[in-house]
């Protein structure tokens, strides 16, 4: 029996059988033999090619059917932005013609300068995204060419996938089949494979190092994605533990869900945390409030950029009209498009040697007020027919907010000029640079609600980017500074009178759930499949106790402290939940 330990980035427990994924590469011809074959070999790249974009195309209507998160349908949209690049296809079909290349040869040729070209960038999150595409563009291809595959899993069986790494497309490829948990030895726990498993709901653990070499194809593997843990050939008792553990987990979450759904997320002494849901397109809103959600916190908009123009005002007005009525009176903030970074128009040319600082979010809409003012005046539209809020992503200065304002009234003005229209929208802004959270009390002057987005907050806190696995492991959720900056940020809202919610990760980790409420936060936004363990956690603790566990963390001097008092007290809760069930 041996154990390993990895980082878990998607929760559960699995006991199957491993598979082991393939590293060997394909034989490739370079040269054909004679002209005459040219015109075969133009043929077998047309219809590869064909091939693989019918298959996407497929995969994005099976997802949207399954009402899958539409990052995922955007993680499929760009390799077939890529597979259908007329450049692309030229350079690989010029090579075949010019050169006498084999098909197999011109594309990875072809696809090996590009990712030798991205390797001379700073590293970032865009330049991950497209050598995945390129990665699952070539080695796809190359199947249906070779008749080959090296992700081959049978049909048949309970499979534990063991592999290096793996796309999130590949991944994508494994909700139909009979796959039960995910080891990678590379990887981080926010990656998009990560992101993709977890949306399918496979126990996953990533950072494992050299799994690969430590385990075959036929072993039998335990994955704990409650701790990271990989067991490989577990004795007869271990195997026995963790079945038990995997069938309360089942059973746990589906009661859970069925017992919470109607619920009050309120503690025992009377503390109301109202929880909301992060969205990303309008059927989603039926995902959340089957879980309980009492309205949305965060509805990203960046989804009706992904054609190669921007989306027209009525595009957008019947996207937010559908979600509010969806929605009835409940609340629905609506977070204006944080493009840049890694989310881009297609077809966009834009380059920067390190994107994350660089022109994002508020940023990009205020030097593309073409693209924002189509948003605006649809916001306003749809501000009449519900409970609307607007939030501003990655603001840094009082002077970006006073810019977007500005720009909102002024569009009330044009649009209503002739109408006595007594609206006023609420306007709020993310805090996800230090910067923001340090001036909150200036910029608590100028709107009306914050919410901390601590996802980029931690990266940019500790200057870690975490697409990076040389320096992923430092990006500590955990860690002490990011603690006392929640907590001096909920202190400058109270004493200016202002909501404050969280909307990354953190606000649906079960370890903060407590840390939070010590110290006041009273609205968390989260994904859906998070709110009925959240809710439960809420249920049965108390402010009082919640605050002196948040005294004791202010004590902390690192993450590897923190964490185990965080876990030593929900573990206590876990208890007394498993006893009322």
């Amino acid at each position: 029996m041996i154990i390993k330990k990895g980082v878990s980035s998607a929760s559960g427990y699995a006991t199957g059988i491993a598979f082991v994924v393939s590293k060997e590469s394909f034989q490739i011809t370079k040269y054909l033999s004679s002209d005459q074959e040219v015109s075969q070999e133009l043929m077998r790249l047309k219809n590869a090619i064909g091939k693989v974009e019918t298959e996407l195309g497929k995969m994005i209507k099976y997802f949207e059917r399954k009402n899958f998160p539409s990052t995922l349908v955007q993680i499929v949209e760009s390799h077939i932005e890529l597979i259908k690049d007329k450049f692309f296809i030229m350079e690989v079909w010029d090579s075949i013609k010019d050169n006498n290349y084999t098909a197999e040869y011109a594309i990875s040729d072809s696809i090996r300068k590009k990712i030798k070209s991205l390797d001379l960038l700073p590293s970032s999150e865009l330049t991950s995204k497209i050598k995945e595409s390129l990665i699952y563009v070539r080695n796809t291809l190359m199947g249906y060419l070779t008749e080959k595959s090296s992700l081959v899993v049978p049909d048949d069986g309970e499979w534990i996938v063991v592999a290096e790494n793996l796309t999130p497309t590949e991944t994508l490829q494994f909700e139909k089949k009979k796959i039960l948990g995910i080891c990678l030895d590379k990887g981080g726990r926010t990656s998009h494979t990560a992101l993709v498993a977890a949306s399918l709901g496979i126990p996953c653990i990533v950072a494992l190092k050299n799994l690969t070499s430590e385990v075959a194809s036929g072993d039998t593997i335990i994955v704990d994605g409650a701790d990271g843990t990989v067991i490989i050939n577990p004795d007869q008792s271990t195997k026995e533990v963790y079945k038990k553990k995997e069938q309360q987990f089942f059973i746990h979450g589906k009661k859970l869900q069925e017992r919470e759904k109607t619920v009050l997320p309120v503690t025992k002494d009377g503390f109301h945390v109202k929880l909301l849901a992060n969205i990303e397109f309008p059927e989603e809103v039926k995902i959340a409030l089957d879980f309980g959600a009492e309205g949305i916190g965060l509805y990203r908009t960046e989804f009706l950029f992904n054609g190669s123009k921007s989306p027209s005002e009525d595009e957008h007005f019947s996207h937010y009209k559908r979600a509010i009525q969806l929605l009835g009176e409940r609340e629905l903030v609506i977070r204006t498009a944080d493009l840049g970074a890694d989310k881009y128009l297609a077809g966009s040319n834009m380059v920067e040697p390190n994107p994350f600082m660089g022109l994002r979010g508020i940023r990009f809409s205020l030097e593309n007020i073409q693209i924002f003012r189509p948003q605006l005046r649809a916001l306003v539209r749809v501000s009449m027919l519900g409970d609307i809020k607007v939030m501003i992503p990655l603001v840094n200065s009082v002077q970006e907010v006073i810019k977007v304002k500005s720009l909102l009234n002024e569009t009330l003005m044009e649009m209503f000029k002739d109408k006595n229209i007594n609206s006023r929208i609420k306007v709020g802004i993310m805090l996800e640079t230090p910067a923001a959270c340090l001036m909150a009390d200036l910029l608590a002057k100028h709107v009306d609600f914050f919410s901390i987005g601590t996802n980029d907050l931690i990266a940019y806190l500790l200057a870690v980017d975490r697409t990076n696995e040389m320096v992923s492991q430092l990006y500590q959720v955990y860690h002490p500074v990011l603690i006392r900056l929640l907590n001096e940020v909920v202190e400058v809202s109270r004493k200016n009178n202002r909501d404050v919610s969280i909307c990354g990760e953190v606000a649906g980790d079960p370890l903060y759930t407590q840390i939070l409420i010590g110290m006041g936060f009273n609205r968390l936004s989260m994904v859906p499949h998070r709110m009925p363990q959240i809710k439960r956690i809420i249920c049965t603790s108390t402010r009082k106790e919640c605050k002196l566990l948040l005294h004791k963390a202010l004590k902390m001097k690192d993450s590897e402290s923190m964490e185990p008092l965080l876990k030593d007290s929900l573990e206590r809760v876990q208890k007394s939940l498993t006893n009322s069930l």
